[in-house]
């Protein structure tokens, strides 16, 4: 947060698009991505095996 002010509004406008590249160049990051997207799988194939059942 601290760090807006050094940078000005003008970073702003590349602010979003590197904050979107960004952590897919990061390993560790993808791994999350990818638990969160199992965990979410996980949770949705339970949530449907409910239903049926």
């Amino acid at each position: 947060m601290d760090r807006v002010g050094k940078e000005g509004p003008a970073a702003w406008s590349c602010r979003p698009f590197s904050a979107f590249v960004l952590p897919f160049s990061s390993i560790q990051s993808f791994f999350e991505k990818t638990l969160a997207f199992i965990l979410a799988y996980v949770v949705y194939y339970f949530l449907s095996l409910r239903r049926r059942g």
